[in-house]
């Protein structure tokens, strides 16, 4: 797998940290794609601190800034649609990705502002242990008719998503 577009799955929680790491040991093509330094920097880093994630996503921001400025956006939005399409990102992390990019890149449809807006208001999956279960049971239920609403919103923007990023030609956002 492309070494750029592994760093954007990882970066997006679409991938785990030990999957990352055991694949960075066993690239072939990481070293060569990445250059010493930064391919240091991963070999390094300690993949068992506290907050990991937001570490590892602070040095894999830095690496896409020093060696492909414009590409973390349209790695990330690949990454963000074809995971959530597959079901290993949730409604709630590629909703509040892609409504972040809205802004700064038109081709971000504006459904997923609605998304972002809208289950504001339910759990988030990583939130479940911590709900009562008659309670969890109880919301969740209340919202299935928005939430199936939503999750058909999202794939359908994550379809235009990759559309446009494969050279398609994708409708303008309303």
């Amino acid at each position: 797998m492309d070494t750029w577009a592994q760093l954007a799955r990882v970066y997006v929680e679409d991938v785990s940290i030990a999957e990352f790491e055991a694949w960075l040991y066993a690239s072939e093509t990481a070293a060569g794609e990445l250059g010493p330094h930064w391919y240091a920097e991963l070999l390094e880093f300690n993949y068992l601190q506290p907050n990991v994630r937001r570490e590892l996503g602070m040095l894999i921001e830095r690496m896409f800034a020093a060696r492909r400025p414009p590409g973390l956006e349209v790695e990330i939005a690949r990454a963000l649609a074809t995971g959530f399409l597959a079901g290993r990102v949730s409604l709630h992390d590629a909703a509040r990705q892609f409504a972040g990019m809205h802004s700064d890149h038109p081709w971000v449809p504006a459904s997923f502002l609605y998304v972002d807006d809208e289950i504001g208001d339910l759990p988030h999956p990583n939130q479940y242990a911590n709900w009562d279960p008659t309670a969890l049971a109880a919301r969740l239920k209340e919202w299935e008719p928005r939430l199936a609403v939503m999750h058909a919103d999202a794939r359908a923007a994550c379809e235009e998503v990759l559309k446009y990023l494969d050279g398609k030609p994708v409708r303008s956002a309303p």
